[in-house]
């Protein structure tokens, strides 16, 4: 299973994938394999991207999605 460390740089990369580079405004922290995010997304259709695409991360225990719609 991969560290928090070296979990939060393949989740930044998946993020900025899926929302055609545009993830800048938001903030990636990992604690044993829970995912935080806060910042903001363009839509809710982002905020569900970025939700759908955090979960299916290996070794993504849970999530805690904080991101604003701006």
């Amino acid at each position: 299973m991969k560290s928090d460390n070296d979990m939060q740089p393949d989740i930044r990369d998946e993020l900025a994938r899926v929302l055609s580079g545009h993830a800048e405004k938001l903030d990636v922290q990992v604690l044993e394999g829970v995912v935080t995010l806060t910042g903001s997304v363009d839509s809710d259709l982002d905020k569900w991207t970025v939700e759908d695409a955090v979960r299916r991360m290996p070794g993504v225990r849970a999530l805690i999605n904080e991101t604003l719609v701006a």
